[in-house]
């Protein structure tokens, strides 16, 4: 691409990101919360504000160090989203830990074991606030070096999704088997399903690994039942 529609992108992009800005000012205006995307989109209009310096003056030196600029706030809302996704899996198991406490039922061990389990949960709600305050103040780089979390964290977001995309598949065959009156389709299917959802549980709670193990054994006992 030569200098002049190179310079002609740029401009172009500009004009989107400030408009993007203008909007998401207007939403902060109203109540809606979006530090994060503001400071994002901001931080993106002063590195294209700079890349068109540098072809103005007729090179990408200064382009090249301004794009630095970005890295700190890329992706932000992503990050954020991300956070708050998992905040929320770990109070839902925090408030069924502190329910089942109050059960009478539990032998010692078993409260003891719901001890030790909430003890960790709390541990990584206090780690996803303090993360949540290094996006806000942009040391984000800094708090990943200091906790290894973040990992497992994308990790976990990864299973849901592919699960869903299998789940949402799979409906799909059981409504066109279902129009189609294949019965004995439509029960294994929904047997297919009905795994899905237990396996997408068992993420949400942190016990994927568990359940893998399990339905391994089930597939492994009824192969050797069908011999």
């Amino acid at each position: 691409m030569d200098i002049k529609n190179k310079r002609a992108q740029v401009i172009v992009n500009l004009h989107k990101l400030r408009r993007k800005a203008k909007e998401l000012d207007a939403a902060q205006a109203v109540g809606t919360d979006k530090k994060a995307e503001i400071e994002a989109c901001r931080g993106e209009i002063n590195v294209l504000q700079k890349e068109l310096d540098s072809i103005d003056e007729g090179g990408h030196t200064t382009f090249m160090k301004a794009k630095n600029l970005l890295g700190p706030k890329k992706g932000i809302s992503e990050k954020n989203r991300r956070i708050k996704w998992r905040k929320e899996q770990v109070l839902k198991r925090i408030q069924k830990l502190e329910d089942r406490q109050e059960g009478t039922d539990l032998t010692d061990d078993e409260r003891t074991e719901n001890i030790v389990k909430l003890s960790s949960f709390r541990k990584e709600l206090a780690s996803l606030d303090e993360e949540t305050t290094a996006l806000e103040d942009f040391n984000h780089t800094r708090f990943l070096a200091a906790h290894k979390n973040d990992a497992q964290g994308d990790k976990q977001i990864d299973e849901i999704e592919q699960v869903n995309k299998k789940i949402h598949d799979l409906e799909t065959k059981l409504e066109r088997a279902s129009k189609e009156d294949q019965n004995s389709l439509v029960e294994g299917l929904r047997e297919e399903l009905h795994l899905l959802e237990m396996e997408k549980e068992s993420i949400e709670n942190f016990t994927h690994d568990l359940f893998l193990k399990n339905l391994a054994n089930l597939k492994a006992k009824r192969r050797s039942e069908l011999k």
